[in-house]
């Protein structure tokens, strides 16, 4: 579905006939996340904030971590490696045929620019590089480890792990399977930054209900809250307040240690 969808997506933000392309990516970005956002995690806060089930909530995480790691290699990595080696494998048994059946072969050694356009037409002849679904990947991967950072805390390590083996496998991938992609200077990763801001702010509230709702987790560091879960009033108060406490945190530190300093 979510390949299908990245079709649709493009083919919309064509149609709004936007005057630049970083509008058109923000478009299609825009459209691929609220979808990839509902097929991937709504079913997530359905378990954790409504069922309030912490147990059914991390085994969901721990299998679509496995899950999605293995996909992601096999996607990117095996499956176009198979192909291209398979493809490559039948020209050359053709090119064998061929010269079984006394067609000229020309053992002439290769020039230094037929070499270099021989590399060129190699290059030209593999799949482009998707970046966009590579970011994409690395902000939900995100969204999973912060969102529900209470249900499964060992989900920063476990994801670590998974993406130093996806360095190496899309560091393959560049190298082997795919086209160059053109290197473009950029001052930061624009949209993507608001995402990773949204998710951080939003992980402050579904972490907060987590503790003090779907488990006995906040216990330990507010004894009194385990005798005020049953009544309401005071429960939204007290999650509220530290829900405030934490935002206030928050941008009291951003304030004091900004992404770059102000002399530059």
């Amino acid at each position: 579905m979510n390949f299908a969808f990245r079709s649709v997506a493009k083919y919309t933000a064509e149609l709004e006939n936007h005057k630049t392309q970083k509008a058109f990516n923000n478009s299609v970005f825009i459209k691929r996340f609220i979808f990839e956002f509902t097929d991937f995690q709504l079913y997530l806060f359905y378990i954790g904030l409504y069922q309030l089930d912490i147990k059914l909530l991390r085994t969901n995480l721990i299998a679509l971590f496995m899950v999605d790691e293995f996909r992601r290699v096999a996607c990117e990595v095996i499956l176009p490696y198979l192909m291209q080696n398979t493809g490559k494998e039948i020209i050359k048994r053709a090119k064998t045929i061929l010269h079984a059946d006394g067609k000229q072969q020309d053992n002439t050694k290769l020039s230094v620019e037929e070499e270099i356009i021989r590399e060129e037409i190699e290059e030209l002849d593999k799949d482009e590089m998707e970046l966009f679904d590579d970011y994409l990947e690395m902000i939900m991967t995100f969204g999973y480890i912060t969102l529900f950072a209470a249900a499964f805390p060992l989900g920063a390590t476990v994801t670590s792990i998974f993406i130093y083996i996806e360095t190496k496998s899309d560091t393959y991938k560049m190298e082997k399977l795919s086209r160059r992609p053109f290197s473009r200077k950029q001052h930061n990763i624009g949209v993507w930054e608001l995402t990773l801001d949204l998710f951080t702010f939003s992980a402050v509230f579904t972490n907060i209900i987590l503790a003090c709702f779907a488990s006995d987790q906040i216990d330990a560091i507010l004894p009194f809250m385990a005798g005020l879960k049953e009544d309401s009033l005071t429960s939204v108060l007290t999650v509220f307040s530290i829900e405030h406490f934490l935002i206030i945190f928050v941008v009291v530190v951003r304030y004091c240690f900004e992404d770059a300093p102000r002399w530059v």
